[in-house]
């Protein structure tokens, strides 16, 4: 029983930790982090389609210690990953997947037009995270599947057929993205069935 109240207290914390973290103030999402500097982001109502962006707060990443806001504009969306130590942000077009080091972490996005559509890895350095390989494609989508230890990342590969799913669909195959010199490549298999569960 006393075991059950200290999980509720650890959940009680972080929620309130997420509250205390931001306040929306006017047209703006107000972030506060380390020794009580506030970084503030501008909302732009869908009045002013060129401009718009509206940041939602989403959740503290604890062991990145970093901030994640989603961004929606009039078409498309992204991410932005504040640092809680030096309100550094970066643009990123999905929620982060954190290798087991935590010194790496990779964004697959899935789109078919306004977004991004591949994966793009970032490593950890003294100034924050930086892109160190991008794989941009229209003729496939890619989803996540697992981080296989540090510098290999499983993932699934889906092409469009319009035989697949009796009224067209996708056939998945897969794929890994791994370092290798240095260098990121991204490498797949042959196809091994349909998925009719997923769409872009």
């Amino acid at each position: 029983m006393r075991a059950f109240f200290v999980v509720l207290l650890c959940l009680a914390s972080a929620v309130h930790a997420d509250q205390k973290a931001y306040s929306v103030v006017g047209s703006q999402l107000v972030l506060t982090i380390e020794g009580g500097k506030e970084v503030k982001f501008r909302n732009v109502p869908e009045d002013y389609p060129n401009e718009m962006a509206d940041h939602e707060y989403v959740k503290f990443i604890e062991r990145l210690n970093h901030h994640l806001l989603h961004v929606s504009y009039y078409e498309g969306d992204d991410y932005r990953l504040v640092s809680n130590r030096t309100g550094r942000a970066i643009t990123i077009d999905s929620p982060p997947e954190i290798s087991p080091d935590g010194k790496r972490i990779v964004t697959v996005s899935m789109s078919v037009a306004h977004n991004f559509n591949g994966v793009v890895v970032y490593e950890w350095t003294p100034h924050g995270y930086v892109k160190v390989a991008k794989h941009e494609t229209e003729e496939a989508y890619y989803h996540f599947v697992k981080w296989d230890g540090n510098e290999k990342i499983q993932l699934k590969r889906f092409t469009y057929d319009q035989a697949a799913c009796k009224t067209g669909g996708l056939l998945w195959s897969p794929a890994v993205m791994r370092q290798d010199v240095g260098q990121w490549k991204l490498e797949y298999g042959k196809i091994v069935g349909e998925d009719c569960s997923v769409s872009p």
